[in-house]
């Protein structure tokens, strides 16, 4: 078990605290199956939260994985009708009652894509004891969009349903950058254009003197790789590759608003590649992963008082 305490971005964790303040992670179990090579996308099941749903990156066939809280796969699920161009991160979300996932092709490593593709699922049924799966399914909806200022790369994608809005979190600049969509289960006709929301704030800037400790743990240690908000949608969790933070709205707040603020610091991981995380319906846990074999599947407990 390893604990960790609230804080701002990139200040070290004071020695004692109290106990109401303390988030802790430990290893739920493993992903060892060399179908998940690549896990850049999870969501826990709103069917069945004892479940999650994972994905591979890009160059990988366009393909749901279902788990269960040890790592242990138990099903797939064949996505007709999209390709996997660069797959970074995966959502589920319940609206009017029903449960969704959303697929973000959203990557742009070489910031040339001049479009990018969110695809929206129903969630397939899961049947008692779950076994094996199977089957095809087409999305329902399908945004397509771009950034105005022009291509950017992005790993984070979060559905708001209580605003309505989906929200992107940019990988690559000294200071991520937040937009967001509107939360729409239709393919509209023409391509939407993402509202730019501002920096993050309170993230440590990238140093040449990080080159040092190698480019995943250095330089680009503090690039987001993952984003998730829970299902009252006041709390966001943000991935790093080195640690986990939180962004909370106040009930009247604009994300907007929440962005500019230092968010809290939750706890440092010793993952490698760290690039998935999904809050559980509840709030009140997360869990994280890697995009390499093996990956430890961590679960972290959030503190839920506001």
């Amino acid at each position: 078990m390893v604990s960790g305490c609230q804080g701002a971005f990139g200040e070290a964790p004071p020695k004692t605290v109290p106990a109401s303040m303390v988030t802790a992670y430990a290893v739920a179990g493993k992903v060892t199956d060399h179908a998940l090579p690549e896990i850049s996308g999870l969501a826990v099941s709103r069917r069945d939260p004892a479940y999650l749903w994972a994905m591979n990156d890009s160059n990988n066939p366009t393909e749901l994985f279902l788990i269960d809280t040890t790592g242990r796969k138990v099903g797939r699920v064949r996505l007709a009708g999209v390709r996997n161009d660069d797959w970074e991160d995966l959502a589920a979300f319940e609206y009017q009652g029903d449960p969704y996932l959303l697929v973000a092709d959203i990557g742009d490593n070489y910031a040339n894509r001049r479009e990018l593709y969110l695809h929206i699922f129903a969630e397939p049924e899961l049947t008692p004891g779950v076994t094996g799966l199977g089957g095809k399914f087409k999305p329902i909806a399908t945004l397509r969009f771009r950034y105005p200022e022009g291509p950017r790369d992005a790993e984070g994608v979060a559905v708001d349903t209580v605003r309505g809005e989906i929200l992107i979190l940019t990988k690559r600049e000294a200071k991520p950058i937040f937009y967001r969509l509107p939360l729409r289960l239709d393919s509209p006709d023409e391509r939407l254009v993402a509202e730019r929301l501002g920096h993050l704030e309170g993230m440590p800037g990238k140093h040449f003197d990080d080159l040092a400790k190698g480019a995943i743990r250095g330089v680009f240690g503090q690039s987001p790789t993952a984003i998730d908000i829970d299902a009252d949608g006041r709390s966001m969790l943000v991935l790093t590759y080195t640690a986990v933070y939180r962004l909370q709205r106040e009930p009247d707040e604009d994300w907007s608003e929440v962005v500019l603020r230092p968010a809290t610091w939750l706890a440092d991981h010793s993952l490698r590649k760290a690039e998935a995380l999904s809050v559980a319906p509840s709030g009140d846990h997360a869990y994280f992963t890697s995009e390499q074999l093996p990956a430890p599947l961590w679960r972290l407990d959030l503190d839920l008082e506001r």
